[in-house]
């Protein structure tokens, strides 16, 4: 039985497959899970997507992590775009130790996204995946520009 799901992303695996998945294992009627996926809807700023005068904005920023933001980057390399692909990127809290390495990670990844613009904003962890997203660009120069914006001040004594 098709169906359409209403999400921005095309990631694979597609988490809509689980789901159906875990209703058959539960007992749920094809029909039933057919119109549960065809209305479902992301929490508040989480994939929103928004068009105002032809420009597609979308909205990916409640409690950003790594997996968010690969998944963010990877709708924007997919989706078709007749002019530029921009993205601001902020800060992902609570990565602990391992902010820094997944910052650049994430910066790398930005880098294969296919934008031409790339704004970084917050501290530290933001300048880390704009150096590495700038330090990653291909030979192609998919990445035209990187640059952050603002500081945050932190006390010495977290």
């Amino acid at each position: 039985m098709p169906f359409t799901v209403s999400v921005i992303c095309s990631s694979a695996p597609n988490p809509s497959s689980f789901a159906a998945a875990v209703g058959l294992l539960h007992g749920m009627e094809l029909e039933e899970i057919r119109k549960g996926l065809e209305t479902m809807e992301f929490p508040g700023m989480r994939m929103e997507s928004v068009v105002h005068a032809g420009i597609r904005f979308v909205s990916d920023c409640y409690n950003a992590n790594v997996v968010s933001m690969k998944a963010a980057l990877q709708m924007i390399r997919e989706t078709p775009c007749k002019g530029r692909k921009i993205a601001v990127l902020g800060d992902m809290l609570e990565l602990g130790e391992h902010s820094n390495a997944l910052h650049r990670e994430s910066g790398r990844i930005a880098a294969a996204s296919g934008l031409q613009l790339l704004f970084a904003v917050g501290g530290a962890p933001a300048r880390e995946l704009a150096f590495q997203s700038s330090a990653s660009t291909d030979q192609r120069g998919s990445l035209r520009r990187t640059s952050t914006i603002g500081t945050r001040l932190t006390s010495a004594a977290h």
